[in-house]
């Protein structure tokens, strides 16, 4: 089964780019936004005060936005978020378009601490926002 899709991507290369929904409806196993590329595309959020702006979260640690409706794409990823961290929420402010909150975890690779940014200038600078969480226990949103 392997060999027939390797081969079908021999054929036609831009068969495997496209959308496809996992089984259990939980997302895309595959997509391609851009420049993102991701076996592991997380989250999708429009925002609901600007048409045209999409932000893209993966499982490996990146965060991407557009603003012209996907025609090109900005990694915006905090500079304190680990590699490998699955951002599993992004999030734009319901009463402020500029305000983003990230929420990430490792605990796959057995690192509990919490991961979560907020950004009050449209991603182009982000601050910790983890406080006085516990260091051990994995924050999900």
């Amino acid at each position: 089964m392997a060999r027939n899709r390797i081969a079908a991507r021999a054929r036609n290369p831009a068969a495997h780019r496209r959308l496809r929904r996992s089984r259990c409806g939980a997302g895309p196993r595959r997509t391609v936004l851009g420049p993102l590329v991701a076996n592991g595309y997380v989250r999708r959020h429009e925002s609901p005060h600007r048409r045209d702006e999409i932000w893209a979260s993966t499982d490996d640690g990146l965060v991407h936005v557009t603003r012209d409706g996907g025609k090109s794409w900005k990694d915006v990823t905090p500079k304190g978020l680990p590699e490998l961290a699955y951002v599993g929420c992004v999030e734009v402010s319901a009463h402020d378009p500029d305000t983003i909150y990230v929420a990430a975890t490792r605990y796959k690779l057995a690192d509990y601490k919490p991961y979560l940014f907020r950004s009050t200038d449209g991603g182009r600078t982000w601050k910790s926002i983890n406080g006085d969480l516990p260091r051990d226990e994995i924050s999900r949103v």
